[in-house]
């Protein structure tokens, strides 16, 4: 039974691998904007002092369920689509101006 056991390990192993990986490379674009602006507010409150901004942008991923790897790449599937860029900073204004209507910056995941 050991050697059976041990036989499967290795491939179950990948495919958890391979299922984790698939599910978060496919962000959607709202939460993709979302990120973009929590941290551009970030980067204005914290911007003289990247240590913690560094932080809190780790943490903001981490609150979106995403890497900073997932994050870049999911920049360059936007691409040269001129209409996906488009879509995406009228999603990120939209968040913005929400935050300034609440009068609150996005609150970092510490």
């Amino acid at each position: 039974m050991n050697k059976v056991f041990f036989r499967y390990v290795p491939f179950l192993i990948l495919v958890f691998a391979f299922s984790n990986c698939s599910s978060n490379s496919n962000v959607d674009e709202k939460t993709i904007a979302k990120v973009y602006a929590e941290i551009l507010v970030q980067q204005q409150l914290h911007r003289n002092n990247p240590d913690t901004l560094k932080i809190i942008e780790h943490d903001i991923f981490k609150k979106h369920n995403m890497t900073e790897k997932i994050y870049k790449e999911s920049f360059k599937k936007l691409g040269d689509d001129q209409e996906k860029w488009r879509e995406f900073f009228k999603i990120a204004k939209s968040y913005l101006d929400s935050l300034k209507k609440s009068n609150s910056p996005p609150k970092d995941a510490s």
